[in-house]
């Protein structure tokens, strides 16, 4: 009902006046300011800012009070002023917004709705429960506390996958140089470092064990059936969860377990919008995955179902990296275990080449881990991290990912806007990214290089997508394209899942949308005007599949000047 009202009200008022009003005395609660004050703000006449002011204080949001011979209008602080404050601020115009997308994990430090708003207010597009640190009740938690925030954010669920941790520990445990660990595969021997994988087949002598994304070095100096046994090759503490790499090992394993199954039902009961797959060796283990979501093959995701994002983090993932991208809906590069797995000095041109592959397959790529590693502890970013943000913008990433520094960090939101800060300032050197060959080209790489070369040549203010499923819009922002990019949708889990999109602002419309009539064109382009992302006065290209039955095919493309369509459509 809330939500109703303000888009009737947004029709008769003028959205952008409402929002800095309400805004300024949002951000100014316990100060009161006089109509005159206010009219200056915004540069509209009294009369106006009368007019908007008191539909304010009818629906209860804002107080008049007489002082001193004047009337002060007051922001009545309470949980709906709060809710309409994060959802005006979400939606209003977002052309100053940077386009990359950023990924909060979401942990004890910020596992509260006010720090969750704060994290939004600040950038995030999406938030992350990574299941390894928690159960059942805690992750449900997690996902409550996000949607008392706004039912709009989406939410990756991160499964364990197969990756070997220290699940048994009760208490840290410093190591030093040179110090014999033992691990045991036998749980009667209630040894805190004991691993449920059997590994004396597949690790031996004379291997390395990392732990920790490689903070703990260990060497393997004997091998047997029911333990190994190591030296520590420097300093460190061992703590719960954390996770061991076998860098010199082939360790067998099922690419899903019993655990992830487990995971999958919770995400398909409560709504997830992505599922992340840890460990990922083929396309083989994708597939697995597909079919517990209740599909064969990414070919046959059609709109509203759970997305899986494939974690690139193994050397044989390395090897089979172009055939696990198309069988998934995206990627993530998890730099810690991917540097642990491989070696350290490929990570570069690994990153490069996977973020290359993803956007010349229209797929969505996340950069992860130690993004803002230093943030964990201090209020400010080292060089080095700058330089990295920027480098994986500039590379063609489409989210950037926090985890420990939201997670357990000192300074949550603070990470979140330094990040934030950088994406947005290197966003304008980003290059579109060209079709590298002509070969076997769709319907649809012929629409978006169209568009790509449209705005070369004239000024395109936005491109309005609509789509019933995403994808035109996801291998749009694949481009790396100037315009914003206005995807039109009916479907709330759409809606979500494309905020993780470069450069993608996705609002939603209730009923049936098409693009056979103009009349169908008119609801999506008035959306967009209602929320303030496009003006009467923009030059927008209207993009969109014509056959609503034909998924993945787009093959609709107008250029129009926004009030010249209205004109020519106000009696549809």
């Amino acid at each position: 009902m809330l939500f109703t009202f303000f888009l009737l009200l947004f029709t008769l008022i003028k959205m952008d006046n409402k929002t800095r009003i309400f805004e300024f005395l949002y951000r100014n609660h316990g100060s009161g300011h006089n109509i005159n004050q206010i009219a200056r703000l915004v540069n509209i006449s009294v009369g106006s800012s009368f007019k908007i002011l008191k539909d304010l204080q009818k629906n209860g949001y804002v107080a008049a009070k007489h002082e001193k011979n004047a009337i002060l209008y007051y922001i009545n602080l309470n949980e709906k002023t709060k809710n309409l404050f994060y959802k005006l601020t979400l939606d209003s115009n977002r052309k100053d917004k940077k386009k990359t997308k950023i990924i909060c994990t979401i942990g004890p430090s910020s596992n509260d709705p006010k720090i969750i708003r704060k994290l939004a207010d600040a950038g995030m597009d999406c938030a992350r429960i990574n299941t390894s640190h928690c159960n059942e009740k805690s992750a449900l938690k997690i996902m409550h506390n996000i949607r008392k925030v706004s039912l709009d954010i989406p939410i990756l669920l991160d499964i364990p996958g197969p990756k070997i941790r220290l699940n048994n520990l009760t208490r840290p445990i410093r190591i030093k140089t040179g110090k014999i660990i033992k691990f045991t595969f036998d749980k009667s021997k209630n040894n805190e470092l004991y691993l449920d994988t059997e590994l004396h087949r597949s690790v031996k002598k004379g291997h390395w064990i990392l732990i920790d994304d490689g903070k703990i070095e260990l060497l393997v100096l004997k091998s047997k059936r029911n333990s190994l046994n190591c030296k520590a090759l420097n300093d460190g503490i061992i703590t719960k969860n954390k996770g061991l790499n076998f860098p010199d090992s082939f360790v067998d394993y099922e690419g899903v377990q019993e655990k992830d199954r487990f995971w999958v039902k919770f995400a398909i009961k409560n709504d997830i919008d992505f599922i992340g797959t840890s460990f990922v060796r083929s396309v083989s283990d994708i597939k697995k995955l597909n079919m517990l979501l209740g599909y064969g093959s990414l070919s046959d995701v059609v709109g509203d179902k759970i997305k899986v994002i494939a974690k690139i983090e193994t050397k044989e993932a390395v090897k089979n990296y172009r055939e696990i991208i198309r069988e998934s809906y995206g990627v993530m590069i998890d730099r810690g275990d991917l540097a642990s797995e491989t070696r350290f000095e490929l990570l570069p041109r690994l990153q490069k080449r996977i973020i290359d592959e993803c956007n010349r397959q229209g797929k969505p790529v996340i950069i992860a881990t130690q993004m803002l590693d230093s943030m964990v502890a201090s209020s400010q970013p080292t060089k080095a991290e700058i330089s990295d943000i920027a480098n994986s913008v500039l590379d063609g990433a489409s989210c950037l990912m926090l985890s420990a520094e939201t997670a357990a960090g000192k300074y949550p939101v603070e990470s979140v806007r330094t990040m934030s800060k950088i994406a947005k300032e290197i966003e304008d050197d980003t290059e579109s990214k060209e079709l590298e060959s002509t070969y076997n080209l769709t319907f649809t790489d012929c629409i978006v290089n169209a568009i790509s070369k449209i705005d070369s040549l004239i000024d395109i203010d936005s491109i309005v997508v609509i789509t019933s499923g995403g994808y035109t819009a996801r291998m749009l922002a694949s481009k790396k394209l100037r315009p914003e990019i206005v995807a039109v949708t009916t479907k709330k889990r759409i809606l979500r899942q494309m905020h993780i999109l470069w450069g993608v602002v996705p609002i939603i419309i209730e009923g049936s949308i098409d693009n056979i009539t103009n009349k169908e064109k008119k609801k999506a382009i008035l959306a967009a005007l209602e929320k303030g992302i496009i003006t009467k006065t923009n030059q927008i290209i209207l993009t969109g599949s014509v056959f609503h039955f034909k998924s993945k095919r787009t093959n609709m493309l107008e250029m129009h000047k926004v009030n010249e369509f209205l004109d020519f459509v106000k009696n549809e």
